[in-house]
């Protein structure tokens, strides 16, 4: 089962105190952590208005997903501790267990240790249990194996989502209406397809790659 993990308005509710203790524990030089108090305590414009920040780090800022990283790392040894599978990415964060019993019993546990650790509060309405096919994370999901003696089993695939978004934007570069040279357009197709392929190279989904081969091909035809 997969335990999907929504923090509530994460990057709104970090406590800056609890995140530049556990900065200070590895970071020795004075003029560098004020330097990061003071970015955390910049002011937030909404309207005409300057208001305090008073807790969170400024959403678009290059240094807000590091610093959401430092904070969420102490989830991650709390995870590993308790010898649970999982996967994070910044605020969002799976857990995958045995059972759906199994899952709950971490569904009970874990806000208590966000709550009274790390001062972050558990979304309990976007907080889901559900099985491995339901699941969806970066664009990946899981599909049933039917090998046979894999009864109960999963294997990593692209999600439907992915492949629409894939589509969409292939649609845009083979677009015969488009003012593109033909050389072009296939540099184009190069690069997307070779950046798409390495960031999915662990999924399953050959039959799928093979139809979209035919695709794309049928589209350039029409282009020359």
């Amino acid at each position: 089962m997969d335990l999907d993990l929504d923090l509530k308005s994460f990057f709104d509710k970090v406590d800056h105190d609890k995140l530049m203790h556990l900065i200070s524990q590895q970071v020795a030089d004075k003029g560098l952590l004020q330097l990061i108090r003071r970015y955390l305590q910049s002011d937030m414009v909404k309207g005409k208005q300057r208001i305090k920040r008073k807790c969170g780090t400024p959403q678009g800022g290059p240094l807000s997903p590091l610093l959401s990283n430092i904070l969420l790392n102490e989830l991650d040894r709390e995870l590993e501790k308790r010898g649970h599978k999982f996967v994070r990415y910044a605020d969002d964060c799976s857990i995958f267990l045995k059972s759906k019993r199994s899952a709950e019993r971490v569904l009970h546990s874990m806000p208590r240790f966000l709550e009274d650790k790390l001062l972050l509060e558990v979304n309990q309405k976007k907080t889901t249990i559900c099985r491995p096919v339901h699941y969806n994370l970066l664009g990946h999901g899981y599909v049933a194996s039917y090998k046979k003696g894999d009864k109960g089993k999963y294997r990593l695939c692209i999600s439907k989502s992915s492949w629409k978004r894939l589509k969409e934007k292939i649609k845009v570069i083979t677009r015969k209406t488009s003012p593109i040279p033909f050389e072009e357009r296939l540099k184009k197709l190069n690069y997307l397809m070779r950046g798409w392929l390495n960031y999915f190279r662990y999924a399953t989904g050959q039959e799928k790659l093979r139809y979209l081969d035919a695709w794309i091909r049928c589209r350039l035809r029409y282009c020359i």
